[in-house]
Order: C-alpha cells, then structure tokens, then sequence
C-alpha cells in the first residue's frame, strides 16, 4: 500500500490497515473489524489488486462496500 499511497488520507488508511494486522496478530478481531472500517475504498482496492486475498474480504465485509 505504500507504494500506492499519493495523500495524507492514503497514509491514514495504512495506519489503519497496520493497526488492524497488530489487533488480528493479538487475536482481538472485533479492534481489527474496527480499523479496517476506515479503510474504506482505497484500501480495498489496493488490497484487491495487490492480492491481499484475506484483507480483501475483510475490508469489504468492514466497510459494507
């Protein structure tokens, strides 16, 4: 994602992508449902076409996209 990051907006989203793999890596899901909310459309559609085949789904399924 950071390679894709152009704004400060982009920058927030991986902080919250990195947020949420640190509260999954600690097997709390519900904190890491909550960062990936704010992930929004960007985030999914760099870890769509990066081929993050788990964030993917999560994302998605966290922002109702």
């Amino acid at each position: 994602m950071r390679g894709e990051a152009t704004s400060a907006e982009h920058d927030v989203v991986i902080g919250a992508v990195a947020s949420a793999q640190a509260a999954a890596q600690e097997g709390d899901g519900p904190t890491a449902l909550s960062h990936l909310k704010t992930a929004g459309k960007w985030g999914l559609d760099v870890a769509t076409r990066i081929g993050v085949n788990v964030a993917s789904p999560a994302i998605k399924s966290a922002t109702e996209l």
